[in-house]
């Protein structure tokens, strides 16, 4: 009988815990879990969608990207950080229109990295 007021806390900590795992889950198809949903920033992810337009100022501060059209959204792909050194690989030849997937960190809301790590890729997947 005294125990029946903790019913109601249990339920409302489980009903926490259960939507926080639900949105942590919600990183879309990007981690192979086939959700829907933006991947979230400081995660791994794999994206794939066409190139629409490249990023070339990394000559010396800037970054040199692909800006892909994914069913995320739009993500600047960054083989190329400015001055800095990039451990990922990449395909040669890649051009707009090209269809390509990306494994890489996403390092904000709209870029996805494959410059953190040596696994980290960016493949051609279709002309």
């Amino acid at each position: 009988m005294r125990f029946r007021f903790l019913f109601p806390v249990l339920m409302s900590l489980l009903a926490a815990v259960i939507s926080a795992c639900g949105q942590a889950g919600a990183t879309g198809d990007a981690n192979g879990d086939g959700t829907s949903g933006p991947p979230a920033v400081g995660s791994t992810a794999r994206l794939t969608g066409e190139v629409v337009d490249t990023i070339d100022d990394c000559a010396f501060d800037g970054i040199c990207a692909y800006v892909v059209d994914t069913d995320q959204g739009q993500y600047k792909a960054i083989w190329a950080p400015g001055m800095i050194s990039c451990e990922g690989t990449m395909d040669e030849h890649i051009v707009v229109g090209d269809t390509v997937e990306i494994f890489g960190e996403v390092t904000e809301a709209d870029s996805i990295s494959i410059c953190t790590n040596s696994t980290y890729s960016i493949h051609k997947v279709t002309s």
